[in-house]
């Protein structure tokens, strides 16, 4: 007699099909060395379905890390973009200050702050007419960042006649006081 691998019998009619028969009753048989190796193919398919939901798990949960990321950045380059619109309003507006009037109309239409700020340094009031300011070395002085011991007897004088203000200023930062 031959001999026969052990072999395993699928009947329709026990119940332990999965009703793809097409209603006919078919016996089916194979080895038991086919058996073993399709549900190990089966055990390798669940496996593979588990790991790829896991992967999908992984992802979702890194596209959702990832939008809220790109919320949080949108929401700051806003931020940014308002204070950046504020600075370079209150910038032109400190440029086009500088400025005659019928040199702001002008000014005013420059599309960039580099632009209106050469514009300016062409175009700024000028002092008026009579001033000291065309004699060599007269002129306005800007005494803002100077301290009280880095200036002359004679600069003083000029500053508490022409600018009291300023003197005053420089005066109570010296001493403390008022004159």
């Amino acid at each position: 007699m031959k001999y026969m691998p052990e072999m395993i019998l699928f009947s329709a009619a026990d119940g332990g099909g999965q009703g793809g028969g097409g209603g006919r009753d078919e016996n089916i048989t194979i080895s038991k060395d086919e058996h073993t190796a399709l549900t190990g193919k089966v055990d390798s398919l669940e496996k593979e379905s588990a790991r790829s939901k896991l992967l999908e798990a992984e992802n979702t949960k890194k596209l959702n890390e990832l939008k809220a990321e790109i919320s949080k950045i949108t929401t700051e380059r806003d931020g940014l973009r308002v204070k950046f619109e504020s600075l370079q309003s209150s910038v032109k507006k400190s440029y086009l200050d500088q400025l005659s009037d019928e040199h702001k109309n002008i000014a005013g239409q420059l599309p960039t702050i580099e632009g209106l700020a050469e514009y300016v340094k062409l175009n700024a009031k000028q002092p008026p007419a009579g001033t000291d300011s065309g004699k060599p070395g007269a002129g306005y002085k800007d005494y803002t960042s100077v301290k009280w011991d880095d200036m002359s007897y004679d600069e003083k004088e000029d500053v508490r006649k022409k600018r009291p203000e300023m003197w005053k200023k420089l005066y109570k930062e010296k001493f403390g006081r008022n004159p």
